[in-house]
């Protein structure tokens, strides 16, 4: 596995396999591989790519391409409680076929729920949110003015600091799964 670059952790969550894996170039731009058969049920499995958000704030990001390795493959931005494989999350994911989905896990090992379900695919700029308990998803045109995704707004009893980053998991543990992330701007 490439070494997680400094300020970053990078990990595999849960029964991730095959092994994931991440590397950046000196242009910002992310290339993540993580197996795993989803972020979804009572226990997710991908490889994430974090750091600690102390308080409020938004992460964003470009998610510039996805292999389709299936129409259900996730590759998108996570504010997550801890990095248990049950942790309660939040998140916005792009599929090659399902679309942008607005996820989330309200209490440890409790199941996952979809907010919102929207159009579209990779190239897409995304971005999550914390506001005290109040977690909401965006998209963007052009990385600059952003949209609220209906239906997004979400109430979450998650305290204290979160994990903020980027997710990635192929929908099959029988290979990885890669995406290119860009314009990542966290906190």
């Amino acid at each position: 596995m490439a070494i997680c670059p400094v300020g970053w952790t990078c990990a595999d969550i849960g029964a991730a396999t095959p092994t994931g894996s991440q590397s950046v170039d000196a242009n910002g731009s992310w290339t993540i591989e993580g197996g795993g058969p989803d972020i979804w049920g009572t226990a997710d499995a991908f490889h994430y790519v974090w750091q600690t958000l102390a308080a409020d704030g938004v992460i964003q990001a470009r998610i510039a391409a996805q292999q389709n390795i299936n129409a259900w493959a996730k590759a998108g931005l996570m504010l997550r409680q801890s990095t248990d494989a049950g942790s309660p999350y939040y998140a916005v994911l792009v599929t090659p076929g399902q679309g942008i989905l607005v996820q989330y896990r309200a209490v440890s090992g409790g199941m996952t729920s979809t907010a919102a379900q929207i159009a579209g695919a990779a190239p897409a700029f995304v971005r999550v949110g914390r506001s005290g308990n109040t977690y909401t998803a965006y998209t963007s045109a052009d990385g600059l003015t952003w949209t609220a995704i209906p239906g997004s707004v979400t109430t979450l009893s998650i305290t204290g600091g979160v994990l903020e980053g980027m997710a990635v998991s192929s929908h099959t543990s029988a290979e990885a799964g890669f995406a290119t992330i860009d314009a990542v701007k966290p906190g």
